[in-house]
């Protein structure tokens, strides 16, 4: 088994190259192709970048999954998700007019010119999105807040979790307005208490010497349902989190733009990191802190927030 621990730091290695290597290409392309948008500082960049760590984080899922590392349903839901994601984004970062602010603002172009935007579009995508994984996610009743078991309990919980999804993804997008600020946030709150998990998951292994399937969290583990998807979503978001980390210094230096073809698919990564990492009780927490998020960003700017405390000021600014 100790084979399988291996393969998948080699392969996580090679993550990391092929996003670092892909991101300069695929800037220079989309740059002459005409993709570009002018930033907080009116200078025009490439956007769509973002697609430099998600394409190597798909390829390296679909080679885990074929080597039979990771369960293929989990591995396929995960890129079927990415991918719409990423295409209702790329959508946007091409044919959006970005003139409709806010939900206020997709849905008075909605309501009053009849316009479908490409921000209400995505919203709506988001939402689907989330309620297909969600229908999928072996969901653990022993811990749900309504007291039932079986689906009874499991439907309350699914929901939640489909709102968590699609307001997580819609949050890096509210969070990508200035240089790698949309990457540093999901390096912080997803990247980091996943890279703890794994971390002490291999100590684990490597200090106590028993095999994998006596270890919570190890590729090949006896675990079954919720336990095992949760910790085998681990090693394919931990693909996710290399790629972003090699992608993440040219976003961060304002050289080029993820967009939303990026800022979905990581709003994406975050929600399936905190669904996996938490307990199904307190997504509904999870749920509430994005909802207040949103509630904030809609009526004040984020922006004009973090400028006024020093703190989050030099977080923001580093790396630029």
């Amino acid at each position: 088994m100790s084979e399988m621990v291996f393969g998948l730091l080699l392969l996580l290695i090679w993550t990391a190259l092929a996003a670092w290597g892909l991101t300069p290409l695929l800037a220079s392309t989309l740059a002459q192709g005409g993709l570009v948008r002018s930033n907080y500082q009116e200078r025009q960049l490439p956007v769509a970048v973002g697609l430099a760590f998600l394409l190597p984080a798909l390829v390296s899922a679909a080679l885990a999954s074929g080597v039979g590392w990771i369960d293929r349903r989990l591995a396929s839901t995960w890129i079927a998700a990415s991918l719409g994601m990423a295409l209702v984004g790329l959508l946007d970062d091409a044919a959006g007019n970005h003139l409709d602010r806010g939900w206020r603002g997709h849905l008075r172009a909605w309501h009053k010119e009849g316009r479908l935007s490409t921000g209400l579009l995505k919203a709506a995508v988001g939402g689907l999105v989330g309620l297909w994984v969600a229908g999928g996610w072996p969901v653990d009743t022993r811990f749900s807040l309504w007291g039932f078991r079986g689906g009874a309990g499991q439907l309350p919980s699914r929901l939640v979790l489909a709102m968590v999804l699609a307001l997580s993804s819609n949050t890096f997008n509210l969070l990508d307005l200035r240089p790698g600020r949309a990457a540093k946030a999901f390096l912080g709150l997803a990247g980091l208490p996943l890279g703890i998990s794994l971390l002490t998951n291999l100590v684990t292994w490597a200090a106590t010497g028993v095999g994998y399937h006596s270890v919570p969290g190890l590729p090949g583990s006896l675990l079954s349902g919720p336990a095992l998807w949760n910790q085998q979503s681990m090693w394919l978001l931990a693909g996710a989190a290399v790629a972003l980390a090699a992608y993440a210094p040219g976003d961060g230096r304002g050289e080029l733009m993820m967009g939303d073809s990026g800022a979905n698919v990581l709003g994406l990564w975050a929600g399936w990191v905190w669904a996996a990492l938490l307990p199904s009780w307190s997504w509904w927490l999870v749920a509430s802190l994005l909802v207040s998020f949103h509630w904030y960003c809609e009526r004040h700017s984020l922006s004009d927030w973090i400028a006024r405390h020093p703190f989050w000021r030099r977080l923001d600014e580093w790396g630029r």
